[in-house]
């Protein structure tokens, strides 16, 4: 199993921040181990479970689509899971999710997480290959590249 945790803080509210997570078309832009979206959750304060459906790709490999359940609890937490079921979940399985502190009425603390299990024989190589660099990417790239996009003049609400 690999597990990558991180935390940033970003100058938006927690609201602002999931917001644009769950518009996976733009999150891909701080994302890019999400190569395309078929699917986006449709999610709010009324409705706070939904599916989402996407391909990505991992160091450069690329995964197959597979259907994630959403869960949002608003403002504070998103969750993603591999819906069970599918031919793809008895290769791997994806959890993850943002977890996001209001510091103060503009500051939230977001806490980013991805766990991968891959299953054997796979997981010999993949738990290996993959380990250190979804750490690495989670703190170099992908959550200052969130920061970056979130807190742009471009995606403040109005």
């Amino acid at each position: 199993m690999i597990r990558a945790e991180a935390s940033i803080v970003i100058g938006r509210s927690p609201r602002e921040v999931l917001e644009y997570v769950l518009d996976l078309d733009r999150y891909r832009l701080a994302d890019a181990k999400i190569t395309s979206v078929s699917q986006q959750p449709a999610l709010g304060v009324q409705n706070r479970q939904g599916r989402a459906r996407y391909r990505g790709r991992l160091r450069g490999f690329p995964t197959p689509s597979q259907w994630q359940s959403v869960v949002l609890s608003p403002w504070e937490r998103l969750e993603l899971r591999t819906e069970p079921g599918q031919w793809t979940a008895r290769m791997a399985t994806f959890n993850g999710g943002f977890v996001c502190e209001k510091v103060d009425d503009e500051t939230t603390r977001v806490t980013h997480y991805e766990q991968f299990d891959f299953r054997a024989p796979a997981r010999w190589v993949l738990d290996r290959y993959l380990g250190r660099w979804m750490q690495d990417y989670l703190v170099r790239r992908e959550l200052p590249r969130l920061k970056a996009l979130v807190e742009g003049p471009g995606d403040r609400a109005p």
